[in-house]
């Protein structure tokens, strides 16, 4: 969450990477000028920033936004500062109904996680059974609840041990454990007979995939946002693997594909507004948090995150403890 600003003045805060490593490792806390904004961007007062793998405002207004993959990969811009200048089609103004009840860190936590699950949601229909792979994963927590605002008939989900009681909470009518069962033998005994009508997939699981002629509709799609196969050594083992189950997805049936529709959901820009609008203001959509970090601490929110072990949003505190949209989680 933050607040724009029209003025540049003064100097800013920001965690910053100059090296390659494990991010808890090479970040470093650095003061650096207030950016400028550019034609198209506003200047943002970042409150909270979440750790990740277009809107008429004004000065002071309360918004949520994010900065794009894209942007952070080819400019080296993130959100772990105290000021960032921001393109004003990646962020939306907090309504004034819900403007005292989302908090900061809520408003840092929902961008990115809410519209990738919005691209998935768009796959279903009222009265659909679906299939969430990666349930417990922040973007599965935001799409069971969006598939219910939605209609969806009957949800089934992907999660493990203690997190299942949370995936149930948010939207999931019936578990599997992964960790305890066979998820594709599972799906094969219990919903051979009546299929899915989509299957949502946030965390990359190609093995489900490749057996889902078994249990998902010749109608049916699998939609997928997931990349497990990617692991944060950035090894050529793990990135080949990742670009073989991608073309697996588009790979014909005749040359050994899948006998099922299938894609990979790409990225919704301006899509904030719609989620803000549809999920947000009737509060059918919260954002689940795992955890929350002083600006000081942002190393070890990466280190969290690294884990593997997070069960919704991992939050960095940027403003100071004065604020009252903060103060009480710190």
């Amino acid at each position: 969450m933050a607040t724009p600003n029209v003025k540049s003045e003064g100097n800013a805060v920001a965690w910053r990477i100059h090296k390659k490593g494990l991010l808890p490792v090479t970040m470093k806390k650095e003061t650096i000028s207030v950016p400028e904004p550019k034609q198209g961007e506003v200047l943002v007062e970042v409150h909270s920033a979440s750790i990740n793998p277009a809107v008429a405002l004004s000065m002071g207004t309360r918004v949520l936004g994010m900065i794009p993959v894209e942007t952070s990969v080819r400019y080296g811009q993130g959100s772990l500062a105290t000021h960032v200048s921001v393109r004003v089609e990646n962020l939306a103004a907090i309504p004034a109904s819900i403007d005292t009840s989302l908090s900061s860190e809520e408003a840092a936590g929902l961008p990115l996680a809410s519209t990738t699950a919005l691209q998935l949601v768009r796959k279903a229909r009222a009265g659909s059974k679906v299939l969430v792979l990666g349930g417990s994963t922040s973007v599965g927590l935001i799409l069971l609840q969006m598939l219910k605002v939605e209609g969806a008939r009957h949800i089934v989900a992907t999660a493990s041990g203690v997190k299942k009681d949370t995936v149930k909470t948010r939207g999931a009518d019936e578990v599997i454990d992964y960790r305890e069962e066979d998820v594709v033998q599972t799906l094969k005994r219990n919903h051979s007979r009546e299929q899915f009508d989509v299957i949502l997939d946030t965390v990359g699981d190609f093995t489900v995939f490749g057996a889902c002629a078994a249990y998902l509709k010749e109608s049916g799609e699998y939609a997928n946002v997931g990349a497990s196969n990617m692991k944060p050594d950035g090894s050529i083992w793990s990135n080949l693997s990742f670009l073989r189950n991608l073309v697996s997805l588009y790979l014909p049936w005749w040359l050994g594909g899948v006998p099922r529709k299938s894609s990979w959901v790409e990225f919704i820009r301006g899509a904030l507004p719609e989620v803000t609008d549809r999920y947000l203001v009737t509060r059918a959509v919260t954002c689940p948090i795992d955890s929350r970090f002083a600006f000081d601490d942002a190393p070890k929110a990466y280190e969290r995150l690294m884990t593997g072990r997070a069960l919704g949003k991992i939050i960095v505190n940027i403003k100071h403890p004065g604020d009252p949209s903060v103060s009480s989680h710190l």
